[in-house]
């Protein structure tokens, strides 16, 4: 197993048709410890997350709190810290997309974007951060980031605009933690089929997911089972000289978008 004995907190990660539940099971399969943090899933989802996660022999637990909210950040952190006896890996999956042309972006929406995306990912990132290097933990620190870091798209320009951020945000905490032994890496995502899509003008239509499958090379979406796939890689010890780093998990889209 790949990761047993590793403490992992992955974020937003209740929900069975997300991104991050993808990679707890991943992770759980591996043999990780871990805990899966959430807002607003209703009680009954949360159990069946955890009953699903502990079903691979593991330890899980879930942890409620608004990452948007500083003192439930450090709940989010402490509890998981205390739940499942450390943390090794840090997984930032939480994200919040809103599907607005810039011309008509609200305040609301960029606040949202902005405050989940870029604030929410830092907070976690430095309380993480602070308790591997004081407790000498080699850790892992996973953003989830988009190809619309890099691929702009209409109606995507204040979420793309946050992802970019967090693409310089990791690049800089990878060079800050590099002397401590923990990495910081990101996945990009292209089209996945999860409710974040929602938004999107005919975004889960069965019409809107056909004009998406032309944009990608190997005419397959991804899952988040495969998101969870990348995210291992940058999760396993053996990977301690990998950081800074991107794995794009888009079927070949952002080639595309190159051309």
């Amino acid at each position: 197993m790949r990761l047993k004995g590793k403490k992992a907190l992955i974020t937003a990660a209740v929900n069975p048709r997300g991104i991050g539940f993808g990679i707890a099971k991943v992770f759980a399969g591996e043999g990780a410890d871990v805990a899966v943090s959430y807002r607003s899933d209703k009680p009954e989802a949360v159990e069946a997350a955890l009953k699903e996660l502990r079903a691979y022999g593991i330890k899980a637990c879930a942890v409620h709190g608004d990452l948007t909210n500083e003192k439930q950040a450090e709940h989010i952190i402490s509890t998981t810290i205390q739940e499942l006896g450390g943390l090794d890996i840090l997984v930032n999956n939480a994200g919040a997309c809103v599907w607005e042309e810039l011309s008509a972006i609200t305040e609301k929406g960029l606040k949202l974007m902005s405050n989940v995306n870029l604030i929410g990912t830092m907070r976690c990132s430095r309380l993480a951060a602070l308790y591997m290097r004081d407790h000498q933990v080699k850790g892992r620190i996973i953003n989830i980031s988009s190809c619309n870091a890099r691929r702009p798209s209409p109606g995507m320009g204040g979420y793309g605009a946050m992802k970019a951020g967090m693409d310089l945000m990791t690049n800089a905490m990878a060079l800050e933690l590099a002397p401590l032994g923990i990495t910081v890496n990101q996945v990009w995502p292209g089209y996945v089929v999860t409710d974040i899509n929602k938004g999107q003008p005919g975004g889960l239509t069965e019409e809107g997911i056909k004009n998406s499958l032309k944009t990608i090379p190997v005419g397959v979406m991804a899952t988040p089972a495969d998101i969870g796939e990348a995210t291992l890689f940058f999760a396993e010890d053996k990977n301690k000289t990998v950081t800074g780093a991107v794995i794009k998990v888009d079927g070949g889209a952002f080639i595309r978008c190159l051309q």
